[in-house]
């Protein structure tokens, strides 16, 4: 009997029948093993880099503030940080670290009201928006198409918390609305690319997922009621 004759026959058989269930059984656990692994990893990934992300939004708000202080020490007036000195900062430092920064950090201003770095881009300004109209603005976390690219975005709310800031921003925007405090004049914006990541995620939770079902199919070969056949 040829193998192809063979093949038939066998998978005509109640056993036949039953190794296909149980490969069939096999492809669906391996699948749900593989799309958890993957699942899980991505939720790492995005708790992760959002410490990330709020441990340098710590280091910029500490390096603002001292240089706060030292002004008001230097200062007889003790003279407010200059309104685009974050925006200022921040682009520095992206430029210093270049390709080496794991992500992109920018301060753009409320749109429409900016005095430097516009929004990103409209997403971005309607998220700023709605800080505007909340009690209370929370940070946005979410995955953005850019330029083709995945992108883990979060946009963090920049809050007129001093009385010079919005002395500041009022000087330098003379005859327009006027600011106020504790208004949203802004926002943090952090990108993390995630191509690579996906990428590398995907190829793992696959290979899983085969491994598993290759696993569970030897086994089923040899214990199952079905094995006599082969």
């Amino acid at each position: 009997m040829g193998p192809l004759a063979w093949c038939a026959r066998f998978l005509g058989s109640r056993s036949g029948q039953w190794f296909i269930l149980y490969l069939c059984l096999c492809q669906l656990l391996a699948a749900g093993i593989g799309y958890g692994f993957y699942a899980s990893n991505l939720s790492w990934f995005k708790e992760h880099k959002s410490e990330e992300k709020i441990t340098a939004l710590q280091l910029v708000d500490a390096f603002v503030n001292t240089y706060t202080a030292l002004r008001t020490q230097l200062s007889a007036n003790g003279a407010p940080v200059p309104a685009t000195f974050r925006a200022d900062s921040i682009a520095a430092f992206n430029k210093a670290h270049g390709d080496a920064s794991v992500f992109d950090l920018r301060w753009v201003g409320f749109p429409g009201r900016e005095i430097k770095t516009p929004p990103l881009d409209a997403a971005t300004a309607d998220t700023i928006r709605s800080f505007a109209t909340m009690s209370q603005p929370m940070a946005v976390s979410e995955v953005r198409s850019i330029n083709g690219e995945p992108i883990f975005r979060t946009v963090y709310p920049s809050l007129a918390s001093q009385q010079g800031c919005v002395d500041c921003h009022n000087q330098l925007q003379a005859g327009k609305t006027a600011w106020h405090l504790h208004e949203v004049m802004g926002a943090f914006v952090i990108d993390v690319p995630m191509a690579a990541f996906l990428r590398s995620n995907l190829t793992e939770a696959i290979g899983l997922a085969a491994g598993v079902f290759l696993v569970m199919a030897t086994v089923g070969l040899d214990f199952g009621p079905y094995a006599e056949h082969f």
